[in-house]
């Protein structure tokens, strides 16, 4: 946040801060501008030190005052390492970019963009919050961005918290899965599955899909990026998709891991998917 003191008046405000109230308004449209193309996933990040990095940017001791805001050291703590995550794996931040920001902030917001490219991801990112920050206090304007009615989580049955603990649990269960699967079982799997020998595929097919694209790309990634397409993965993934080992495309790869004949694969299977077994409890009640 910026500053300018009235030398007749006295008021401390920064509302006619033309070139700050133009860093936020493209800062916005950028932000708004990486989820224009489509619903893309927001991450949270191991990225610390965001204040500290924006604050001893300045090194004048008066500007370094004037932008010791708590209003935006809240956002910067709260918001300022949320990233996004490309198809190859790469991070990015979602916030901040030096092109959008004057002079006077190109440091300070290189050097976080730079911190957020260089964490680790921690989280799929989820809130009900409809403005992030608080764009405005009395003469004052603020670090905020406002995200798309999409981006808002609104679910009923479950808060934002609850929701994102549930996508790292789904996160631990994928990565269980790809460690233990091989990839040529998966193949062998697929094959099958399209085939149309065995009964009622349909069902299975997409997660199997899912689960040959993921392992196939995070064997070709190298570094974070390997785990960076698991999280983007977990984060777009159909409902379902996340639970490999507990579905029926994990017992179709047991057995074929299992070294069983087609006729044994496919006699199993096909009991597995029946009407009156998929999906259906066999516990006595």
């Amino acid at each position: 946040m910026s500053t300018q003191v009235s030398a007749t008046t006295g008021a401390v405000g920064n509302h006619h801060d033309h070139d700050y109230d133009g860093f936020i308004q493209r800062m916005n449209a950028r932000f708004l501008a990486n989820f224009a193309r489509g619903e893309k996933p927001l991450f949270t990040t191991d990225a610390a030190g965001l204040w500290e990095i924006y604050l001893n940017s300045f090194s004048d001791p008066a500007q370094r005052q004037y932008h010791n805001c708590s209003t935006c050291r809240h956002f910067i703590e709260r918001y300022g390492a949320l990233a996004t995550i490309d198809e190859n794996g790469i991070l990015a931040s979602a916030i901040w970019n030096e092109d959008d920001a004057p002079e006077l902030y190109k440091p300070a917001i290189a050097a976080m963009a730079k911190t957020v490219r260089r964490a680790k991801v921690t989280g799929v990112f989820l809130s009900s919050y409809s403005m992030w920050g608080v764009p405005e206090t009395g003469v004052w304007r603020h670090f905020a961005v406002q995200p798309t009615p999409k981006m808002v989580f609104s679910r009923a049955t479950q808060t934002a918290g609850q929701a994102m603990a549930e996508k790292r649990e789904d996160f631990n269960n994928v990565v269980r899965a790809l460690a233990e699967l091989k990839l040529e079982h998966l193949e062998t799997a697929l094959r099958l599955l399209r085939s149309d020998a065995l009964y009622r595929t349909e069902k299975v097919l997409g997660p199997a899909e899912w689960l040959h694209e993921l392992k196939v790309a995070r064997n070709l990634a190298r570094g974070e990026a390997r785990t960076n397409l698991v999280w983007h993965a977990v984060a777009t993934a159909p409902a379902g998709f996340c639970h490999p080992r507990a579905s029926m495309i994990g017992t179709l790869l047991e057995d074929i891991a299992a070294g069983k004949s087609y006729d044994e694969v496919a006699a199993a299977f096909a009991a597995k998917m029946h009407p009156l077994r998929y999906q259906r409890p066999q516990a006595e009640p």
